[in-house]
């Protein structure tokens, strides 16, 4: 559902002699299948990106080490700790069907941000105390069935995304991981 990124990304001088991945996010939006032409740096050097994802309505979501940017048509939006969101190390990046951005964080386990950029209230951490079955999630894929699959240092789990509602709802005190 999609665009791939692949291929969208390529490493590129962005001042000051430091090199680091550059990314044409216009161009990415306006045409998210072809190979890029030569990018702009969008000041990606110093952020760390681990993962990038093109959401339906048009963000450009980056995942790295101090939290999660979006950029949208508009500006940038920072989900970090300096901004109110302890997401830390951001590594996976996946949005549902619904339009829900789930997060795969390294420490803080799996981070749910509904409603796109600019909803701050929706941020929820399932962590271990939850049931996850750990906290670090590297990978997030979900399958036919609506199971959430995730990778991480221990393994491969799932969790079914119908229980984490209800988790959320209050409905269960913990997630079967």
């Amino acid at each position: 559902p999609h665009p791939p990124i692949a291929g969208r990304t390529r490493t590129a001088r962005c001042g000051r002699g430091f090199t680091g991945y550059a990314v044409d996010l216009a161009a990415l939006r306006s045409d998210p299948v072809s190979p890029p032409a030569a990018p702009r740096c969008t000041a990606l050097g110093s952020w760390g990106a681990r993962d990038l994802m093109l959401a339906r309505d048009g963000t450009v979501w980056i995942a790295g080490e101090a939290g999660v940017r979006a950029e949208t048509a508009t500006g940038t939006r920072l989900y970090t700790d300096r901004t109110g969101f302890p997401l830390g190390l951001a590594r996976a990046l996946y949005e549902d069907a619904d339009g829900v951005l789930w997060i795969g964080t390294y420490r803080n386990g799996l981070a749910r941000l509904e409603g796109g950029v600019g909803r701050t209230d929706s941020l929820v951490f399932l962590t271990s105390r939850d049931g996850l079955a750990e906290d670090v999630v590297s990978t997030i894929v979900e399958d036919s069935r609506g199971l959430l699959w995730m990778g991480g240092n221990r393994g491969i789990h799932a969790v079914a995304r119908g229980d984490v509602d209800a988790w959320r709802a209050g409905r269960a005190p913990r997630v079967p991981a």
